[in-house]
């Protein structure tokens, strides 16, 4: 199967594709897509029919400037080919958008990129000073910190900043008053107020009263919380990281729909280049500007999305900017920007 750009006006087209016509001439723009995977430890976790591998994390290497470039990558499950040819190149402040039906390979995508999943051939390269986050499988499980301690302890600038304040204010206390001393309290003290250090503490609570905690949960012990919103401090914990390359694996799961209508506004301001993969329609119009699809044979389908939503024809694959692509091809559709 092969990936293509899709422009932002094409979202709906991609995400509702579940390969059955049929269905979707039933339900039509109520349409939803039945979750066939349950998302689990970690929104990216791979399937269970896979055949994830350890490897030590994202592969870093020459991108040519883009923030992600995934070049002939190949990953089959067990003897069968499960994804092919990938091409999908991401610059800095792009966030995509990862589409298909349940089983196609969006979530073991994600492993390749993150290094838990072997390929077969090509590869999957983060530019040099890219920094990835993503949702680790342990989530927050054995954490001894409140929710609030837990939630903004990958704000790494910040915190390597009020750490430094932190050892030359006790240096200064002691007695040291030496210029050195006086210098380095003044350049961590300004390092921590350009990168937030002052509001930290308001945009921590409104995360997480946007993922849903109240008030009084900030100081409460994360172990107090069941599974599910455990994974709601790990969510938070990612998003105040603030990462230059953020990796999503739906992350609507576990989320009612006020927190899910806050997250969708969230992506949809988010500075840096994201990958997310979901099948929530309304997480993806906010959240992402570019869509690429892995799917089966579903190009009739997406002509009758595109006459239904849109309202009009589908425009014909004649090349030039702008223009809605479909076409069929062996193990695939390909839907995308011509």
């Amino acid at each position: 199967m092969r990936f293509s750009p899709l422009t932002t006006a094409a979202i709906a087209v991609a995400t509702s594709i579940a390969c059955t016509t049929n269905a979707f001439v039933a339900r039509q723009n109520a349409y939803k897509i039945n979750q066939a995977r349950h998302l689990s430890e970690s929104s990216l976790a791979i399937a269970s029919t896979a055949a994830p591998e350890e490897i030590a994390g994202p592969s870093v290497g020459d991108t040519r400037g883009a923030t992600l470039l995934l070049e002939d990558v190949a990953i089959s499950r067990g003897p069968t080919p499960l994804i092919r040819d990938v091409e999908l190149r991401i610059e800095s402040g792009q966030r995509w958008g990862i589409v298909g039906p349940n089983g196609a390979g969006k979530s073991t995508l994600l492993g390749a990129i993150t290094g838990s999943v072997r390929m077969d051939s090509g590869k999957a390269l983060i530019g040099p000073k890219v920094r990835v986050g993503y949702l680790k499988q342990t989530a927050v499980s054995g954490s001894t910190k409140t929710v609030r301690e837990e939630a903004a302890s990958e704000m790494l600038e910040i915190n390597a900043a009020r750490d430094r304040m932190t050892k030359a204010e006790e240096a200064i206390a002691n007695g040291d008053t030496s210029d050195k001393t006086l210098n380095e309290l003044e350049t961590a003290t300004e390092a921590f107020s350009n990168a937030g250090g002052w509001t930290q503490e308001q945009e921590v609570d409104s995360v997480l009263a946007g993922l849903g905690f109240v008030p009084a949960d900030s100081d409460r012990p994360c172990s107090d919380f069941s599974g599910g919103w455990q994974m709601r401090i790990a969510l938070a914990r990612l998003l105040l990281s603030k990462p230059s390359l953020l990796l999503l694996d739906e992350p609507s799961n576990h989320l009612d729909s006020t927190a899910r209508d806050w997250l969708a506004k969230y992506l949809g301001n988010y500075d840096g280049s994201m990958v997310l993969v979901s099948h929530d329609i309304k997480l993806l119009e906010a959240g992402v500007n570019n869509i690429a699809e892995v799917a089966g044979d579903c190009a009739e389908v997406c002509e009758l999305l595109l006459q239904q939503i849109f309202g009009r024809e589908r425009i014909p694959s004649k090349g030039g900017a702008g223009r809605i692509r479909t076409k069929c091809c062996r193990g695939g559709a390909v839907a995308g920007l011509c």
